[in-house]
């Protein structure tokens, strides 16, 4: 993993590279080619993507949590690759990202005791509207099948003050991950492929973990 801190003063944040190792990689790609060809739905058809009667955006997507029972996701490497969290570096490298926020960030990220897992694709012309997320941290991983055949897809940051011009963009990488705190405005840009004659899933595939903090769960562990 090359663990790269972002300390910006308004919106810092973690980027990792290469964070799967080889043979988790190509375990979690077995199960995004069987979810492509047998789970995959419109985000139309998940109401929580839909602001002020408005969809937020197009793309594909699939939530894991209701695909596997909390026994059964032990069997998923996409589940186990959430371990990867705890890694020392990780933590490392989220204190000095969040070093300089007024806000205690990593004491709130530290202490985040459950995640849900949505899996995302998208192709030709989807996006995603600036939009902020239901828990406490957002956890991005980027995948694309290589060579790579897409322009676009790239995360954007906003801020409270300007929601339509993004205040920072983070390039899509093969194998990237990136934290941030799930109040942040942020959205995709709107892909283009490059080579449409290419029809097996060469788009953009985002596996996200939202991390949270429920006081029962913690009474219960």
């Amino acid at each position: 993993m090359i663990i790269q801190p972002v300390k910006d003063k308004l919106l810092p944040h973690l980027v990792v590279d290469d964070f799967y190792d080889k043979y988790l990689l190509e375990g979690v790609w077995k199960e995004l080619d069987f979810y492509s060809h047998t789970q995959m739905q419109s985000v139309h058809e998940n109401t929580t993507a839909i602001i002020d009667g408005k969809f937020v955006g197009d793309k594909m997507a699939i939530p894991m949590n209701d695909v596997y029972t909390q026994s059964g996701a032990t069997r998923s490497l996409i589940f186990k690759g959430t371990d990867l969290f705890k890694h020392e570096d990780i933590h490392d490298g989220l204190r000095e990202s969040f070093s300089e926020s007024p806000y205690d960030l990593y004491r709130y990220f530290s202490i985040t005791n459950y995640s849900d897992t949505l899996i995302s694709y998208y192709e030709d012309k989807h996006y995603y509207n600036p939009h902020i997320d239901s828990c406490h941290f957002t956890i991005l991983i980027w995948l694309y099948k290589t060579p790579k055949n897409f322009i676009g897809g790239n995360l954007n940051l906003y801020t409270k003050q300007n929601k339509r011009e993004p205040y920072s963009s983070i390039e899509i990488k093969n194998n990237r991950m990136v934290i941030i705190p799930s109040f942040y405005l942020h959205g995709v840009d709107e892909l283009k492929v490059i080579d449409d004659s290419r029809k097996d899933k060469w788009g953009r595939y985002a596996i996200t973990h939202f991390l949270g903090y429920d006081e029962k769960r913690r009474q219960n562990q």
